[in-house]
């Protein structure tokens, strides 16, 4: 599991993702476009890394 978590970069993936939405709801109060833009730039990285997580899970 080290490994596969290690390969889709979940550590990392993780952390930017926290700091993406966070970014977002600071500066979503001055303009709402960069907040779903953020907001969505975040829920797709984590949505590549989770795919990315079950298929090194299926190849290994």
């Amino acid at each position: 599991m080290k490994a596969i978590r290690a390969k889709a970069g979940m550590p990392t993936v993780l952390i930017f993702s926290v700091v993406i939405i966070v970014a977002g709801i600071l500066i979503g109060y001055s303009n709402t476009v960069v907040f779903y833009t953020l907001v969505a730039t975040a829920a797709l990285q984590l949505a590549i890394a989770c795919v990315t997580k079950f298929v090194y899970t299926k190849k290994m």
